[in-house]
């Protein structure tokens, strides 16, 4: 089954980054296009997997997340890593927090990350963390996706191996909004399942980042009222006693982690 992939446009951030994009005045054609096989080895190198361990080293939750930026330090060289606000929501506060490097030549690296800052909200659910690692490959970013183009997303569903899905750019929302936080939305018809939130998504012709995988919109918006509406919904469609509720949401709304979908139907009107 193919779902809805809601990202948001890494120009748009609003995490104290700024992408400036230069246009020339006249065009250039393109003779060489690179294969696909070109291409993913530019992009799996920037792909990383989000660790959170409870204090004994026991796994607590994973996510998907794109180094976006490095920096040099004294002991080697900073990484900067972009991947899902809510990760860090709820009962993850203060749990140890790791990123996995080089899944993609099977050599990987798990080291401490800090997170720097987060956001959880209906239009932003992104957070930067910074970790130190010689094998260090940020993603580049491009201008914002087209319509139509094919993209890669890049993730790491179950918190386990890297996993490659394509898709088509389906909707953007670039234009035409006053909410400067709301027109930076794409969305991707790529496959995606729990561990993907994070994962950058690429443009498949180029290689170059256009945005990272979140979903608070599509269920709903952050909070209680979202998942009600999404649980009655989705009752209505296949009856009350088919409703379950998946990892994702659990993830994303811990305080219902003990909650029976089937009493929030049954309470609800």
């Amino acid at each position: 089954m193919r779902l809805a992939l809601v990202t948001c446009a890494v120009s748009r951030m609003a995490l104290g980054m700024s992408v400036v994009w230069l246009g020339a005045g006249c065009s250039v054609v393109n003779l060489w296009q690179p294969t696909d096989e070109q291409i993913l080895a530019r992009i799996l190198p920037s792909a990383v997997l989000v660790i959170l361990e409870q204090q004994e080293g026991r796994r607590f939750r994973a996510a998907s997340g794109v180094i976006i930026a490095t920096r040099p330090a004294t002991s080697g060289t900073e990484c900067f890593v972009l991947t899902a606000g809510h990760t860090f929501s709820g009962p993850a506060r203060g749990k140890g927090v790791y990123v996995v490097f080089g899944s993609s030549k099977g050599r990987e690296t798990k080291v401490r990350a800090a997170v720097l800052v987060e956001s959880e909200t209906d239009n932003l659910d992104l957070a930067l963390l910074k970790a130190e690692s010689d094998r260090c490959t940020p993603a580049s970013v491009r201008r914002p996706a087209a319509l139509g183009e094919w993209a890669w997303v890049v993730a790491f569903p179950w918190g386990s191996r890297m996993t490659l899905a394509r898709g088509v750019v389906s909707q953007t929302d670039f234009d035409g909004s006053a909410d400067r936080d709301r027109d930076s939305r794409l969305m991707v018809d790529a496959s995606v399942s729990y561990g993907a939130s994070g994962a950058g998504v690429y443009e498949a012709r180029t290689g170059g980042l256009i945005g990272v995988n979140f979903f608070p919109a599509f269920v709903g918006g952050v909070g209680e009222a979202g998942l009600v509406r999404q649980i009655q919904y989705l009752g209505s469609l296949i009856g009350r006693d088919k409703v379950a509720l998946g990892p994702d949401y659990v993830d994303y709304l811990p305080q219902l982690e003990q909650t029976d979908p089937k009493e929030v139907l049954l309470e609800s009107p």
